[in-house]
């Protein structure tokens, strides 16, 4: 379901490819529980493909709960930044920013710094 959802979503389908993707994340949230690696992966799918068809919101929701529950993905804080900053939320970015210099500030890591 979830590869369906990306090829629908790749495809331009958006509206279907969320439909599926709200489905598929209901599903693999029940059977796999919040945190699993399959559930994490349909949330960041399905609010990528929300952040695609212009639902902020709905995208900025999906993306908090992954930072929050695996504050160590750098990528989740860049996308979470990225969001704040579409919707307006100019003081939310400013601390989430300054939240993730502190985090990976002092990487070695290129992709995280």
């Amino acid at each position: 379901m979830n590869s369906l959802g990306n090829a629908y979503a790749a495809a331009g389908r958006r509206a279907e490819a969320i439909e599926l993707q709200e489905k598929t994340l209901a599903l693999t949230q029940k059977m796999n529980g919040p945190e699993t690696r399959m559930t994490l992966a349909a949330m960041n799918n399905l609010a990528d493909s929300y952040a695609s068809s212009g639902q902020w919101p709905h995208a900025v929701v999906l993306i908090s709960n992954l930072v929050e529950l695996k504050p160590d993905g750098y990528w989740w804080h860049h996308s979470f930044a990225l969001l704040l900053a579409q919707t307006g939320n100019s003081e939310g970015y400013r601390r989430h920013c300054a939240q993730a210099l502190a985090r990976f500030g002092s990487t070695s890591d290129p992709a995280a710094a």
